[in-house]
């Protein structure tokens, strides 16, 4: 028969033991508790990583977009400028042709002139004769609407090469305008490329902070699960420590410690 101190002894064993697992079910409970809620506030972060990843994509598309509208007008802008360009050379041209013409019906006039001249002089030396008189009124009256005619024709020609001028400068002035347009559409499409790549770059550093929260929030959850596991071991423990409390084998020799419970009394005695 074992003695009081070993049986004392014993006691107090399986209370420690007791005790023990009753502070592992506590501590296990709040390590699963803990790890719960640190894997849901991983979870909450993986959605808001998520949704944030997500409005980074919308966002480089809209700046994708903007970009390619923005190259669009500065092609448009280009082949306007282009086109004022050619329209430039071609008033040009029709200026240089009007001078042409100008500096034509100007040398028909001085040279119709200096014929006129002759005529008259020539007329003048034969007005004794009445003939020659008759025909020296009718040459002068002539070569009068002959010089005006040419002099009408070659102020004609002026004015319209001083218009065909006026056009080209003014298409000149469009065709520079034209060309300033398409230089800042350009570098609009070009400023609304940049913010496009960065905007691709955000939304793939989003798209790595998401997955990354992701996998955090995954091993939250394996590690809450790790901790209820524990948690159910650690309780299932205790409440087989709690049923066998008068029976129990509280120093795991294999035998009955003397049928001690843990209110100080032995169930055994009456």
């Amino acid at each position: 028969m074992a003695s009081a101190s070993e049986t004392d002894q014993s006691y107090s064993y399986g209370y420690d033991y007791c005790d023990e697992a009753e502070d592992a079910k506590a501590k296990a409970e709040h390590e699963a508790a803990k790890a719960e809620h640190e894997a849901e506030d991983a979870k909450a972060k993986a959605e808001d990583a998520k949704h944030e990843a997500e409005d980074a994509k919308h966002e480089a598309e809209d700046a994708k977009h903007e970009a390619e509208d923005a190259k669009h007008e500065a092609e448009d802008a280009k082949h306007e400028a282009e086109d004022a360009k050619h329209e430039a050379e071609d008033a040009k041209h029709e200026a240089e042709d009007a001078k042409h013409e100008a500096e034509d019906a100007k040398a028909k006039h001085e040279d119709a002139k200096a014929k006129h001249e002759h005529e008259d002089a020539k007329a003048k030396h034969e007005h004794e004769d009445a003939k020659a008189k008759h025909e020296h009124e009718d040459a002068k009256a002539k070569h009068e609407h002959e010089d005006a005619k040419a002099k009408h024709e070659h102020e004609d020609a002026k004015a319209k090469a001083e218009d065909a001028k006026a056009k080209a400068e003014d298409a000149k002035a469009k065709a520079e305008d034209a060309k300033a347009k398409a230089e800042d559409a350009k570098a609009k499409a070009e400023d609304a490329k940049a913010k496009a790549e960065d905007a691709k770059a955000k939304a793939e550093d989003a798209k790595a902070k998401a997955e990354d929260a992701k996998a955090k929030a995954e091993d939250a959850k394996a590690k809450a699960e790790d901790a209820k596991a524990k948690a159910e071991d650690a309780k299932a423990k205790a409440e087989d420590c709690d049923k066998n409390n008068g029976d129990h084998d509280h120093d795991h020799d294999g035998k009955d410690n003397g049928d001690h419970d843990h209110d100080g009394k032995d169930k055994g005695d009456k």
